[in-house]
């Protein structure tokens, strides 16, 4: 019945994508040297935008009608765990200069793309 009135494969899927795709940001983000603070802080929006475009989509269901092995807690804790690991060298306002944010955001967002493909590999 579940199944029938849910998306699980889809929603279980993107949860599969997430993770692979974060896991490595997780390792990467607790080396000995912190990321750059524009860096930390773009890797940690782009981890919740993530994580929350598949939340968006997830079941209100209790984890005793879903499927076995549902990737959904996983995908949480390593939300959490990243998260956390990115805070402290992650400013909460990157740039003082709003002017200069646009500019700075587009490059690191495009640095840690290519990062994040690398780190998967």
């Amino acid at each position: 019945m579940t199944v029938g009135n849910w998306q699980l494969a889809k929603v279980a899927q993107g949860y599969r994508d997430f993770l692979k795709r974060y896991k490595p940001l997780l390792k990467w983000s607790q080396r000995k040297q912190a990321p750059a603070p524009e860096t930390a802080f773009v890797a940690r929006t782009l981890l919740i935008h993530d994580y929350r475009r598949i939340l968006l989509h997830d079941t209100p269901l209790p984890d005793e009608l879903l499927p076995p092995a549902w990737p959904g807690a996983e995908a949480l804790k390593l939300t959490g765990a990243v998260y956390k690991a990115l805070a402290k060298p992650s400013p909460i306002t990157p740039w003082p200069n709003l002017n200069l944010a646009t500019d700075r955001c587009r490059e690191q967002m495009r640095v840690f793309r290519i990062d994040s493909v690398a780190l998967t590999e």
